[in-house]
């Protein structure tokens, strides 16, 4: 079942920022008869507490317990990964492929260990070129 007149009830109600981003996303979810279903979409938007991911694969359906990695570009080589587990809200069958998907509500987003040596290692950068500049002008 898809949303319908609810979904836009629940979109002025949002209190927190939500960031347009095409980020590639993996979920994962287990069906009524226990097995992992597994599909890849893109985010549509995302903020704290709730994405949206787009995807042609198929839905989960509302309130299925869903794990979702996010892979964020970084500043230097490679990505991050941002792990989610929530529960899907509601859905959206739209026959465009940019209205087919679903919304997750997680208690929390986090982002792994990684981004946070990644973000500690951009600092140290900066610093370090502050340092050098400031070395040459003396």
């Amino acid at each position: 079942m898809c949303a319908k007149s609810g979904a836009i009830m629940l979109m002025r109600d949002r209190s927190t920022t939500r960031y347009r981003l095409d980020l590639p996303v993996t979920f994962r979810w287990t069906n009524g008869e226990g097995h992992v279903c597994i599909g890849t979409g893109f985010t549509r938007d995302i903020s704290i507490v709730a994405m949206f991911v787009v995807t042609p694969a198929d839905l989960p359906p509302a309130d299925a317990v869903i794990h979702c990695e996010v892979l964020l570009p970084t500043f230097r080589r490679g990505s991050v990964q941002l792990s989610a587990c929530g529960r899907v809200l509601r859905m959206e069958c739209g026959a465009e492929m940019c209205r087919r998907g679903f919304t997750i509500l997680a208690d929390m987003l986090m982002i792994c260990n990684h981004l946070q040596n990644e973000a500690q290692g951009f600092e140290r950068a900066v610093e370090d070129d502050e340092r050098a500049a400031q070395k040459s002008v003396n």
